[in-house]
């Protein structure tokens, strides 16, 4: 009875399990309305059996079959015939299967309508229409390559460019340099603003269509799969060559490749990453080199945009990529005999600087469309002088941008203005290295704006030496030497020094006699032409004499596009020096002046003994307190007759054996603070009618004098309506950041 009992439970039980697991596994069950994963779809579509045997081949079924998120341009049986014949084959190997799926396949999921939109990642949503590449899940990954002294090693390629305005490129660990393929919207051309022609002058014989990928149309759009999207499209996609790949491909370029192999590519030690993955992939663990192009715009074997470097974003190569104009081997032979072998033997004797500045101005950071040459500036702030129908021999539509291959160098600003004067003389390679050294110099020298004229006085290799300042390459830095009266700190004297010998819309005549302004911005530095036995010479404040040593030679023989290039026997120097120096030196001109500085400062506090040094002057460093050699002043000095009046008229106290008192020292200090204008230096050739502050003071504020300048003749006016004329054979003495010039009466400042 027990044993009866038991067994109905246990089968009821039974039972009710059954049904519980079957209702599970009915509810778990793939949903009758879920579409079929990619593979199976296409199957059943009939018309992609080639297109499947690729994909067997290459090892894609299960993830075709599986999960994911993919989108697909899958070619038609009729675009593998076509292919077939194209190719002079009847099918494809494995290797070339894996090419043709990985680069078919976007490692995400998107219907036509999403394809073209940019997915910022500083953007909350995405940019519609701004997007004609997506990555694909093709890499090149390691090949062979000889690299100079170790022989054939395992290369990768740079995968991180610099930021948008600097050279240079790097690696990004966890990247594998996946190639973009580009694709072709409606939306999109109308976002950026090109039209048909841009895309046939690529590919001349294909019509635009819905959506081009590369040079395929569109043949059916949107099929939904369990794990993504696929897009029919009419022509096989091989992957698209790099820039670097382009360009080597075609031996009409190998002048130029050479140049960049030979002078710009680099090897090192790639990240222990990449052997990582390499052994990973390959089941060999070995050495592995970097390739990257140092100091190139772009390393053109990078499949990625600026990504991670500052100013890019992650997934910027969806809308942007890079652009190389590559002259063929004409154009850079004709080049280098007019242009680099004039005064070069061999590309040897120059510097990288230079080749690396030639490379350069062939290469953009943006998508250069025909229709848009003049739209985007390369590293050097130049558009691309190149026409469209004329000068381009050979176009390619590359993983990473676009390639062109052009029967003339860009005509670079690099050559044709003042900077080109330096650049293609080996003589004036120190000058080279300095004006590289500062940016700001280098892009003002090079800039052929109509409205920009430069005069520059060139400075020999020599003439660097004479100054004193030399480039030690060992330890990559400027050196001055010791005692240089251009100061101890070698890179803030070399700035000085270069634009003491450049002139901006100056007009300057260096044979007419008098001051003229130097430099780029306007508390620049300022030079003195003078004449002596039917010579100029051209002096600042740190040469010995202006009538002796920087003798002007003429203008050299070519002229720029922005100006004129001059030789000059010796460098134009200046001091670091005080003031006090100059008003010492010229002790015969300022003589009385002088002594009421020094007697200020050699005379003791009656109230409790102590120096007055400094007060108003210091004997010994030279310097009239708060006159800054960090800014522009005008001194004006009263002639000794001038003084005396001043004596007899109570604004100066008299000069006898005693010490001055608190009151005289007051009154010794009013004068001379009178007689220095601020921020400025003004002389009697430069037009000049206004008012020009002092550094005297008064419970009241600042004070000031009118001052009318030109044609030679400098009056000041001060604020009782007396006039001080300067006295030209005595004036334009040049010193640190001033300018000392006599006046024939003293000026009179106001009393509290």
């Amino acid at each position: 009875m027990k044993k009866s009992t038991l067994f109905k439970l246990s089968f009821i039980l039974s039972l009710l399990v059954y049904a519980g697991c079957k209702d599970k596994d009915e509810y778990y069950d793939r949903p009758e309305w879920l579409e079929p994963p990619i593979y199976e779809l296409i199957q059943e579509k009939g018309n992609f059996s080639e297109f499947l045997k690729c994909v067997d081949k290459a090892g894609y079924k299960e993830t075709l079959s599986g999960g994911g998120f993919y989108t697909l341009f899958a070619p038609n049986d009729d675009a593998f015939e076509a292919f077939y014949q194209s190719q002079g084959i009847s099918s494809v190997d494995s290797t070339m299967a894996k090419q043709i799926v990985e680069y078919a396949l976007i490692q995400s999921r998107y219907s036509l309508d999403q394809l073209n939109d940019y997915e910022s990642t500083s953007l909350q949503q995405a940019r519609a229409d701004s997007a004609f590449k997506r990555k694909t899940s093709y890499y090149k990954w390691t090949y062979k390559e000889v690299i100079p002294e170790y022989g054939e090693q395992f290369i990768v390629d740079a995968n991180q460019v610099g930021p948008l305005e600097y050279a240079g490129s790097s690696f990004r660990i966890g990247d594998n340099n996946y190639k973009d393929i580009p694709f072709f919207t409606t939306g999109y051309m109308n976002t950026v603003g090109i039209t048909d022609y841009d895309y046939n002058y690529f590919y001349p014989n294909v019509e635009l269509s819905e959506l081009n990928v590369v040079d395929a149309k569109l043949v059916e759009k949107d099929l939904y799969a369990e794990n993504g999207i696929v897009h029919v499209v009419d022509k096989v996609i091989l992957p698209l060559d790099n820039i670097e790949e382009c360009m080597a491909a075609k031996d009409e370029y190998s002048l130029f490749k050479s140049i960049l192999d030979n002078y710009i590519v680099e090897y090192s030690k790639a990240p222990d990453y990449f052997q990582q993955q390499n052994a990973q992939i390959t089941g060999e663990y070995v050495e592995i080199f970097g390739k990257f192009y140092s100091s190139a715009y772009f390393s053109p074997n990078c499949e990625n945009y600026l990504g991670t470097s500052s100013g890019g974003e992650l997934y910027d190569d969806q809308i942007e990529g890079f652009t190389m104009f590559a002259p063929n081997n004409e154009a850079v032979e004709k080049f280098f005999n007019e242009k680099f072998l004039e005064h070069y033997e061999s590309i040897e004797q120059m510097t990288t600087d230079q080749i690396a500045d030639f490379v350069n101005a062939h290469m953009w950071k943006n998508t250069m469309w025909p229709s848009k040459f003049e739209k985007y500036r390369n590293i050097h702030g130049e558009v691309a002088r190149f026409d469209p129908e004329m000068n381009i021999i050979d176009k390619e539509m590359c993983s990473n941008g676009l390639f062109y291959g052009t029967n003339i160098v860009q005509g670079s600003d690099l050559y044709y203005t003042v900077f080109g004067d330096v650049a293609l003389n080996p003589a004036y390679s120190t000058m080279l290295k300095a004006i590289n050294t500062f940016p700001t110099i280098k892009t003002l020298l090079k800039n052929s704006n109509p409205d920009i004229n430069i005069q520059m006085i060139l400075l020999d290799n020599d003439q660097f030496e004479e100054a004193g300042i030399t480039y030690n390459y060992g330890l990559s830095q400027w050196e001055i030497t010791d005692n240089n009266p251009m100061g101890n700190n070698a890179e803030v004297a070399l700035e000085r020094l270069l634009n003491l010998h450049i002139f901006l819309n100056q007009d300057v005549d260096f044979e007419v006699p008098g001051i003229y302004k130097s430099g780029m911005f306007e508390n620049g530095e300022y030079v003195k032409v003078a004449s002596y036995r039917r010579r100029y010479y051209v002096t600042s404040s740190g040469n010995a004499s202006p009538y002796a040593g920087a003798q002007y030679l003429g203008p050299i023989a070519t002229v720029a596009s922005n100006g004129q290039s001059y030789n000059i026997a010796a460098p134009i120097l200046f001091t670091t020096e005080n003031v006090g120096v100059q008003l010492e030196q010229y002790y015969a001109y300022f003589r009385k002046y002088v002594d009421y500085l020094k007697k200020s400062a050699e005379s003791n506090n009656p109230d409790n003994g102590e120096s007055m040094e400094g007060y108003l002057y210091n004997t010994i460093s030279k310097a009239i307190t708060d006159v800054k050699i960090s800014s522009n002043t005008t001194l004006l000095v009263p002639t000794d007759a001038a003084i005396d009046q001043a004596v007899a008229d109570g604004y100066l106290p008299a000069i006898t054996i005693a010490d001055f008192t608190l009151e005289e020292q007051q009154q010794v200090y009013n004068f001379v603070k009178f007689h220095i204008l601020n921020g400025q230096i003004l002389t009697p050739s430069a037009h000049y009618q206004d008012v020009a502050y002092t550094q005297y003071q008064t419970i009241n504020g600042e004070t000031y004098v009118a001052v009318s300048s030109g044609n030679d003749v400098m009056e000041i006016t001060d604020q009782d309506g007396r006039v001080a004329t300067v006295v030209n054979s005595r004036s334009n003495v040049l010193a640190n950041r001033a300018i000392i010039h006599q006046i024939d009466n003293y000026l009179r400042y106001p009393k509290n």
